[in-house]
């Protein structure tokens, strides 16, 4: 059956009635960047040109970022890869959860080249900074060696949705 899925409760038509509550998706905001991003740093740097930005409508809203990227790779199988997402807001600039690991199944830690994805969650009811416009950043370090993201011809991807409470 096609249509729009939301409380299961089929109809005639083939579509479905709306849901009570929230988790419907409020809003989608999507950013692209191509190439390869390397880094050697033992420190967070900004991966260039990974960014997404979107201006909440609610302020208990939460927000998922979805990441997608054509490779991810250290140069060899000992290292760690470490990805975090940093929240900007205006001025400000505070990582949500500070290192994320291998663990999480957006790391590759071998010298072999694959495709990677993952997601973030932004509980903003925790943490409300309002009804602003906010970057979500991809960031990355390497405890030693070097880390590729992405490759020329790649088209990555940043998926900022809104979620209502």
């Amino acid at each position: 059956m096609s249509g729009i899925l939301t409380d299961n409760l089929g109809r005639g038509s083939g579509l479905m009635k709306a849901a009570a509550g929230g988790g419907k998706v409020l809003q989608a905001v999507y950013a692209t960047w191509s190439g390869e991003f390397t880094t050697s740093s033992t420190s967070y740097v900004n991966v260039t040109n990974a960014n997404v930005v979107i201006t909440p409508t609610s302020a208990t809203s939460r927000v998922v970022v979805l990441i997608g990227v054509g490779r991810f790779m250290s140069q060899t199988t000992s290292n760690n890869a470490v990805i975090s997402m940093r929240r900007e807001v205006t001025s400000d600039a505070s990582d949500l959860y500070g290192d994320l690991h291998a663990t999480y199944g957006i790391m590759h830690t071998s010298a072999v080249s694959h495709p990677a994805g993952g997601f973030f969650y932004d509980d903003m009811s925790t943490n409300d900074p309002g009804l602003v416009s906010l970057t979500y950043r991809l960031r990355a370090k390497m405890d030693a060696n070097t880390l590729t993201i992405g490759r020329a011809g790649d088209l990555n991807s940043l998926l900022a949705l809104e979620i209502e409470a």
